[in-house]
């Protein structure tokens, strides 16, 4: 999962993954840091249900939405 977000998240490096598997859903946060100077990194917790797979955003410290979106297209292709 790392290398794929990696791939697909090109403006930050030290892409970080955490899974804590909960009873009813898995908490996936999502950490990186900017190469530019001017934009900060990033910490994005996601919920997936582990019955439906519904996946949920609970923060990302950035507007990217970008950013969000491929974190996201990543997540979806991973049962949990």
């Amino acid at each position: 999962m790392n290398t794929e977000l990696v791939g697909v998240l090109h403006g930050f490096t030290g892409i970080q993954t955490d899974v804590i598997r909960g009873v009813t859903h898995t908490q996936i946060r999502v950490t990186g840091q900017s190469r530019r100077i001017s934009r900060r990194g990033f910490v994005a917790d996601v919920y997936v249900n582990r019955r439906t797979q519904e996946v949920s955003i609970a923060r990302i410290d950035i507007c990217d939405t970008m950013a969000l979106n491929a974190i996201l297209s990543v997540l979806s292709r991973f049962q949990f």
